[in-house]
């Protein structure tokens, strides 16, 4: 319909009609006539075809209104959590992505270029987003899987990128475009094709058969949906390829090609790093603060964390996550024995003199034989979910699950009960690092063995002994060390799993007129 036959009477030929034409600085101002006319009809036209855009033309809506018609086509808006996402269809692309992403932002610059020859004004982008978001709140929620995902039938995804999901059935797997639950967008992994052949992977890491057959149950179990996951830990001197083997693992379990990066300055980053990536990977940790410590285990074994929204006074943010965690560093940096319970301590051995190989051509090498390293994986998945229903164990150590899903896979390239003895000997390991760092674990190893094997006192009798060693080694304080009774037991109480793995027993009882609490120290 050309401007000429636009009609006076308000009966034009849409539903509602059309107003004469009103300038688009106009269309805002309440004291024009027009304006308060488009304050009444503004919505209504959102019935329209988004492609007509005769309603912006004329001044009836404004920018922020016409591009969120036109970018409304392409996304549906819905809330996980309390938190706006549009899920976009764009260029035979689907994606979920949070209001405010620069990639929602570009393509709505480029559908209201497209449809105006104008670029959008910088309120017109903001209003825009307002609506959306106010759309997305009010939608239904939606729960979000970040890689891998569980359905109420049982059935395991694992998602590789670009709307492909590797789901498994009668010992084998299969990729899938169809899955129940939506995933998160996250890089792409490999696509595992031909032969599967995990032990490719061996020609990569430089770590004894026990180390690799921990790594592989690491890696395996961190692509489950299950948890709780054990932290791997790599260890090795300069020249033990330490970066490039967490390169190569990162690839394999998150899409990402870079060994990862230092540890969080908060604990607010490190839940926005969860919320992102499935898993972390924190690179050339040379000290473990006792926060940080902390916030790995839960982070590992599955978390909640409660906070304030940012700008408000009364609105709560909840945060849960359970990720696999890989940290790699020189020396063991773990120096609490939660953490080393829930840690599996890889050692990777320096490369020989001679056999160096250059950076580009081991990422070369590496990329070619990825497609069937990640088919190895997704088959040992496979015939590890088949075998995990019937495989028992009369006593599982800590970390219930993950030993559980060990002994699933063991069959497949280990003997029968190779795993427990290289989980058990790499937890003895941990405890004696741990006790051999500690002053107060060395004060306990001497007191016991001066005193035939038995020793016995209250927090503060220990404390002068501590004392007492300290000045023996010339050190009048020491950071590690706590000074007081009370948070001396404590510490104590944090070593006693460690010291039972080295065969010394802990045990309280209160003796004597005044209940004095007594600690005792036994070898068994």
């Amino acid at each position: 319909m050309a401007s000429d036959d636009i009609r006076q009477d308000g009966k034009g030929d849409e539903a509602g009609g059309w107003y004469p034409p009103v300038p688009l600085h106009n269309a805002h101002d309440d004291q024009s006539e027009h304006g308060r006319k488009h304050k009444r009809e503004r919505y209504r036209h959102r019935e329209h075809d988004c492609s007509d855009h005769r309603a912006w033309q004329l001044g009836f809506i404004g920018e922020a209104d016409y591009a969120f018609l036109l970018v409304s086509v392409y996304v549906t808006c819905f809330n996980e959590d309390g938190r706006p996402i549009v899920e976009l269809s764009w260029k035979n692309q689907s994606m979920l992505l949070p209001i405010g992403d620069r990639r929602l932002i570009a393509i709505i610059d480029e559908l209201f270029w497209a449809h105006t020859d104008r670029h959008l004004t910088s309120a017109g982008r903001y209003g825009a987003l307002r609506l959306l978001t106010n759309e997305a709140v009010m939608a239904p929620a939606r729960v979000l899987a970040l890689r891998t995902a569980l359905t109420v039938d049982g059935e395991v995804g694992i998602d590789i990128g670009r709307g492909r999901v590797v789901t498994f059935g009668g010992g084998s797997f299969t990729i899938d475009r169809e899955f129940p639950v939506t995933f998160r967008v996250a890089p792409s992994l490999p696509t595992p094709a031909g032969v599967p052949d995990l032990m490719r992977l061996r020609d990569y890491i430089n770590v004894e058969d026990e180390g690799f057959q921990l790594i592989v149950a690491w890696l395996t179990f961190a692509l489950l949906p299950f948890g709780p996951y054990p932290v791997l830990h790599l260890i090795g001197e300069h020249g033990s390829a330490k970066s490039t083997v967490s390169r190569f693992l990162r690839y394999l379990l998150d899409g990402r090609f870079s060994p990862g990066g230092g540890l969080p300055d908060s604990m607010r980053d490190f839940d926005v790093y969860a919320r992102h990536r499935h898993g972390l990977f924190f690179e050339n940790v040379s000290f473990l603060p006792d926060a940080v410590s902390d916030k790995i285990c839960r982070m590992a074994t599955g978390s909640e964390d409660e906070r304030r929204a940012n700008y408000t006074d009364g609105d709560l943010v909840t945060f849960e996550a359970r990720r696999p965690i890989l940290i790699n560093s020189i020396t063991n940096v773990i120096t609490r024995s939660d953490l080393a319970s829930r840690a599996l301590v890889v050692e990777l051995k320096p490369i020989e003199k001679g056999r160096y190989r250059s950076e580009s051509e081991l990422h070369a090498a590496f990329m070619r034989d990825a497609p069937q390293i990640m088919s190895g994986v997704m088959q040992i998945i496979a015939e590890g979910l088949i075998n995990r229903s019937r495989t028992t164990a009369a006593k599982l150590p800590r970390m219930a699950d993950f030993a559980h899903w060990a002994l699933a896979i063991e069959s497949t390239f280990w003997t029968p009960g190779s795993f427990i003895a290289a989980f058990e000997r790499n937890h003895e390991a941990s405890a004696s690092d741990i006790l051999d760092d500690d002053e107060v674990g060395q004060v306990i190893f001497a007191l016991v063995n001066r005193n035939g094997g038995r020793w016995q006192g209250t927090a503060s009798d220990l404390l002068v002994e501590v004392g007492l060693h300290l000045q023996e080694k010339g050190h009048s304080r020491h950071s590690g060390v706590p000074r007081q009774p009370r948070s001396l037991s404590e510490h104590v109480t944090r070593l006693a799993p460690d010291l039972r793995k080295r065969g010394i027993t802990v045990s309280r009882m209160r003796v004597g007129a005044e209940s004095a609490k007594q600690i005792t120290f036994e070898r068994i």
